[in-house]
């Protein structure tokens, strides 16, 4: 190798030179070394050299060892590199902001509005309710819910039903009025729990309460039919009129099924209560397509 060039190359990729006469005209040698002196790592870079012009025997290090060492430590480096760009590109890892910016533009909207509606990435919007819904948001647990519900319905996978109602169950517990009626569904229908219609009433009376018209319709059809609770007609109507006037057709049609079964009396006192109701509940406007059809 040219003496000017050497200054420019590092010691350790350097060729072997002999101590004793400087030429870098050797050989490895054929007698193997014994101890492990010079290893990294259990891998030896240095070993026995023999110079070809005075003989001498000497250990120095190998260069091609160390070259080999480096090329590979620099591929693996390069492989990792890439893959780890590439999973960054995938559609599924988004960065934790966007995500949570995603639900709260989501939210904020108001119900029935989805991501797709706002222009939002779907799977950032999705990550982002997971988020939200481990942390104990009641909106993201029951979005979180009420999708995995849909997914082992859509997939007549009924045993999955279980771990979307427990997401929806901690949304309910928190006092969110669309989750509650979703449980007491849940439980009239025994979907993903057992049937059992007195939790069925508990759940839809208290998002009545909260202004929700499918709970309404749904309580007045469980008074009216007299399943968990004793049969009464006047608060079945009360409820059904209630839906009906905010926006219901079922509730409507049921009410006038019900008003076939009631007495002149029965019919006043349930306006009068209806009055009285509506002056003190709110009036909300709710989506239902979050349902799985046929739920």
């Amino acid at each position: 190798m040219e003496s000017h060039l050497l200054p420019l190359i590092p010691n350790v990729l350097r060729s072997a030179r002999c101590p004793q006469c400087g030429t870098d005209n050797v050989r490895k040698s054929r007698l193997e070394r014994r101890d492990t002196a010079g290893s990294v790592g259990g891998l030896r870079v240095t070993r026995r050299f023999r110079c070809c012009e005075c003989g001498h025997l000497f250990v120095a290090q190998d260069a091609f060892l160390i070259r080999l060492g480096l090329l590979s430590a620099l591929g693996i480096v390069s492989v990792v590199a890439a893959l780890s760009w590439g999973y960054s590109r995938q559609p599924w890892v988004t960065p934790v902001s966007d995500s949570v910016e995603s639900v709260s533009r989501i939210v904020r909207s108001g119900p029935g509005v989805g991501a797709e509606d706002l222009g939002l990435d779907p799977a950032a919007a999705h990550q982002g309710f997971e988020q939200a819904a481990l942390a104990g948001d009641p909106e993201a647990q029951y979005q979180v819910g009420v999708r995995l519900v849909k997914r082992a319905w859509q997939q007549d996978q009924q045993f999955k039903l279980v771990d979307g109602i427990n997401w929806v169950r901690k949304a309910a517990d928190a006092g969110h009025h669309q989750a509650q009626a979703f449980l007491g569904r849940s439980y009239e229908k025994g979907r993903g729990v057992i049937q059992d219609h007195a939790q069925a009433y508990q759940w839809y009376q208290r998002s009545s309460f909260a202004g929700n018209p499918m709970a309404m319709l749904l309580l007045g059809k469980l008074l009216a039919d007299g399943r968990g609770v004793e049969v009464d007609v006047i608060q079945a109507y009360q409820w059904l009129n209630l839906a009906a006037a905010r926006g219901l057709y079922d509730a409507e049609r049921e009410r006038e099924r019900l008003q076939i079964r009631m007495s002149v009396e029965d019919l006043v006192a349930a306006q009068d209560a209806s009055r009285h109701f509506d002056q003190n509940i709110p009036r909300l406007s709710v989506e239902f397509d979050d349902w799985p059809p046929g739920f």
